[in-house]
């Protein structure tokens, strides 16, 4: 009887029901990051809708004050293509081998040494201290200096007007033409006009004195070597002339060969003397020669009415992205309450320092 109760004792507890483990102790955090179904997302989202939208109208506010404030600008536009000189018109061209002189390139590769020469501190400083004249501000000379706010000492004051002339101007150099296009963009109409005829102008200015400074080196070389041809071909002369005084008639066939030989130094001379005298002639024209080395295709203009702002496009850009920040923060506060939830011990301890 006693044995009965026993194995009935036992048997019922061992076919008691194991008890349940809690859900934080039997889950592990891997078992518990759930993949982001669409379901899921949207009920998150629309559960944290308020904070999503209090996002989206503070950026979207933000962008449209700054929209509101940005101060009316005004572009001018211009364009020109390099002149490059006709090698073939050169009397350099023929001796360019000889000389070691090299040849101007075309247009096209030219544009991208303008396009950097525009954007460069060596046409742009000198332009710190001009002065004009301003109708929007009223009567009286300003210099660009002053009009972009450059002030200190005059290395200082060439140095801030560089960069910010820098970044109210844009070169583009068209590949298939060689057109370079500037626009200078300034709250003042004015002063983008003067700005662009200064910048172009200082253009030609450095092109002309680079030429005129490479056709002075080229004059004083050639003028060099035109001297030693001239005496190379006097002392070919002199031979010549004293094989035929001394060889007053002759019939042999050495004799004839010689003379030949002497009279084809002499031509050779001579030609080398004319083509460096034509060269030499040439350089000096070139060295004082002021004639533009650009051609303007657009002179500088600017609209009446000052370029769009774009009001529109940059409240929708600032809509959009507080939009998204609130996406991201409410599916990021989600995320970090889930592994929470599961005991992620890593995600507890960073809530923890955030509290």
């Amino acid at each position: 009887m006693s044995d009965t109760l026993v194995r009935d004792e036992r048997g019922a507890v061992g076919d008691a029901p194991p008890r349940a483990a809690s859900p934080r102790s039997a889950r592990s955090p891997a078992a518990g990051a759930e993949d982001l179904t669409l379901v899921r997302v949207m009920t998150q989202l629309l559960r944290d809708r308020r904070r999503i939208l209090f996002w989206t109208a503070l950026v979207g506010t933000i962008a449209l004050v700054i929209a509101l404030v940005t101060r009316p600008v005004y572009s001018a536009d211009a364009s020109f293509t390099p002149q490059v000189a006709d090698a073939g018109r050169s009397g350099l061209s023929s001796l360019a081998g000889q000389l070691g002189l090299s040849m101007p390139g075309s247009a096209a590769s030219q544009s991208q040494f303008y396009a950097e020469l525009l954007r460069s501190h060596a046409l742009l400083a000198p332009l710190a201290t001009d002065t004009l004249t301003v109708p929007e501000l009223g009567p009286g000379p300003r210099t660009f200096a002053s009009l972009f706010k450059a002030e200190g000492s005059p290395e200082r004051v060439a140095e801030v007007f560089v960069e910010q002339a820098t970044r109210a101007s844009a070169v583009h150099v068209s590949i298939q033409t060689g057109t370079v296009s500037l626009r200078v963009t300034t709250p003042w109409r004015s002063v983008s006009l003067a700005l662009a005829n200064r910048m172009l102008r200082g253009v030609n200015e450095y092109n002309v004195r680079s030429r005129q400074s490479q056709a002075a080196e080229e004059r004083r070389f050639v003028e060099a070597r035109l001297a030693v041809a001239r005496q190379e071909q006097r002392a070919a002369e002199d031979r010549l002339e004293g094989f035929l005084r001394a060889n007053r008639q002759f019939v042999s066939p050495e004799l004839t060969f010689a003379r030949e030989r002497l009279q084809r130094e002499v031509n050779l001379q001579q030609a080398l003397v004319s083509t460096l005298a034509q060269s030499y002639e040439d350089a000096r024209i070139r060295e004082v020669r002021d004639t533009p080395v650009i051609t303007i295709v657009e002179s500088p203009s600017a609209s009446t009415l000052p370029d769009p702002r774009r009001r529109a496009f940059k409240v929708a850009v600032g809509l959009l992205l507080g939009a998204l920040i609130g996406i991201v923060i409410s599916l990021a506060k989600d995320a970090m309450a889930r592994r929470s939830a599961v005991g992620d011990m890593e995600t507890d301890e960073f809530l923890r320092q955030l509290r």
